[in-house]
């Protein structure tokens, strides 16, 4: 494992054998959406329109996704560009893992990913969501929640930990 400087005081990871494919090209930090740092360089064009273009670490080592996929960090750090940490997912597969904030409950003890204040378990899945039901307790939306989640995602599931 090697460490690549950026800005902001921030590294990137990368695996030993693809440090001979980054070492010329000087790496930023960029931020995403105010959550999340991105290792990005600059590549100059030497087309005839000149227009430069930005390339994100992760991109340059395992290539550009195939259609309908995107690049996922298992661990969720995007700096951490290690072969190991980045896989091809689908893109609803991705927006469950990143997206898939928890539901705070105004009124309960314990706060569960898909748990709404009356103790509504639902779930989004292919850009719908899903009503799982009404629950008597936070813990039963959580469970049901954490059993449709593994029924649509599988291993990928997010799960509530308790």
């Amino acid at each position: 494992m090697k460490k690549i400087p950026l800005t902001h005081d921030k590294y990137a990871l990368i695996d030993e054998e693809d440090y001979d494919l980054i070492k010329n090209f000087i790496w930023t930090a960029r931020i995403s959406r105010k959550t999340r740092y991105y290792a990005r360089t600059l590549i100059k064009s030497e087309s005839a329109d000149k227009k430069n273009y930005s390339m994100f670490l992760h991109h340059l080592i395992v290539g550009t996704s195939p259609f309908g996929k995107r690049i996922f960090f298992k661990d969720g750090d995007a700096l951490n560009c290690q072969k190991s940490n980045l896989e091809f997912v689908t893109f609803g597969q991705a927006a469950h893992s990143y997206y898939n904030k928890t539901k705070l409950c105004k009124n309960a003890k314990e706060n569960f990913r898909g748990v709404t204040v009356r103790y509504t378990a639902r779930i989004g899945f292919n850009n719908k969501m899903i009503i799982i039901g009404t629950f008597d307790s936070e813990l039963d939306a959580a469970l049901a929640y954490n059993q449709k989640a593994k029924e649509l995602f599988g291993e990928k599931a997010v799960l509530n930990i308790f």
